[in-house]
């Protein structure tokens, strides 16, 4: 899986919790007509262990998410050699929940985009699907690794365009906002570097 760490990125700030313990929307103050300013918060693995695991339960759930990205690019890499990733992040782990809910996240929720700069055959995306798309793969990492995962394939076939744009806005839509009352929020993307999360298994 190749490196997309894009180096244009300020990785030192990402916003502090709302009055309502949620990533906000977007900087305060900003203009929101402006992509740099709002949601998703682009940082690495380093920024995103300094700015989340500041307690041994998110510390627990980071060890199984370094799990779960190292199960990625040693499977997902052995089928698409060329392919290209990026992680969204959300849910309570990118949440005040301490505060909110009187109680730790209790898994991670991960959405991880790979695109393929070719045009992929049935094969390649029934074997990728195997290896971590499965209702036994998904249930495995949700027990054991503590992440609730979902995944989306891109290629350059002549859909790619259109599917790539509304698959977007769905996940945008979704992740945006609460589900009751529906509050408007942030959440994260991550790069996919495994020299990061190498570090930080040594850290752990």
């Amino acid at each position: 899986m190749k490196n997309t760490i894009c180096p244009t990125i300020d990785y030192s700030v990402i916003p502090n919790w709302t009055d309502d313990s949620l990533l906000p929307y977007a900087f305060e103050g900003s203009n929101e007509t402006t992509s740099k300013y709002t949601s998703p918060y682009m940082c690495n693995m380093h920024m995103f262990y300094s700015r989340f695991c500041y307690t041994e339960d998110r510390l627990q759930l980071i060890e199984g998410f370094l799990k779960y990205r190292k199960y990625l690019f040693e499977n997902v890499y052995t089928i698409l050699p060329e392919v290209q990733g990026i992680q969204w992040i959300g849910g309570s782990f990118c949440e005040d929940s301490e505060s909110s809910r009187k109680s730790p996240p209790h898994d991670i929720d991960v959405l991880t985009s790979l695109m393929y700069p070719g045009v992929l055959s049935e094969d390649q995306r029934e074997a990728l699907h195997l290896s971590i798309n499965t209702f036994e793969k998904k249930q495995f990492f949700k027990e054991t690794l503590k992440i609730d995962s979902y995944y989306n394939l891109f290629d350059s076939s002549t859909a790619f365009f259109e599917n790539t744009m509304k698959t977007t806005a769905f996940w945008v839509g979704l992740w945006s906002h609460t589900r009751s009352p529906g509050k408007r929020k942030g959440f994260i993307q991550l790069s996919m570097d495994p020299l990061d999360d190498k570090d930080l298994f040594r850290r752990l």
